[in-house]
């Protein structure tokens, strides 16, 4: 079995991900339509799957991570669910509150340890039907 390589999103790297539904998508939603929250489109991000977790290593520059999550539009109106970034210890930098399709993204900024790698994750807070989950304009400060 070979090991996938990480792949890039700008000034990230994926090291590994999992989640419930199909493949990670990089600057796309899950489905491969465009990211969109709340009618807002983004053209750079992650579309992932809930529940799923993401594991990210900030390669250079910067010492916080900051961006926005929100329910992507393609879940038309069906899912509810959460987000949650923890450092390389577990520990809880940013927890969403429970979310909807129609919602407006919510933006975070969470500061990078020296390992400067971070867990993000999609907690499912309903039914895992049409739970698209986008997080856009990640970027380091």
């Amino acid at each position: 079995m070979f090991e996938e390589r990480p792949r890039k999103l700008g000034p990230l790297t994926i090291v590994r991900d999992a989640q419930g539904w199909k493949s990670l998508q990089y600057n796309r939603s899950v489905t491969g339509a465009a990211l969109r929250i709340n009618g807002h489109v983004y053209s750079q991000g992650l579309g992932a799957h809930a529940a799923s977790f993401i594991r990210v290593r900030a390669d250079q520059g910067g010492t916080k991570l900051a961006g926005s999550v929100g329910v992507d539009d393609g879940s038309q109106g069906r899912a509810t669910m959460s987000f949650r970034i923890r450092d390389s210890d577990g520990k809880v930098l940013f927890q969403s509150k429970e979310m909807t399709s129609k919602v407006d993204a919510v933006p975070f900024s969470v500061p990078l340890d020296e390992r400067r790698e971070l867990l993000l994750e999609v907690l499912i807070t309903g039914s895992t039907h049409h739970a698209h989950a986008s997080w856009v304009d990640l970027h380091l400060e």
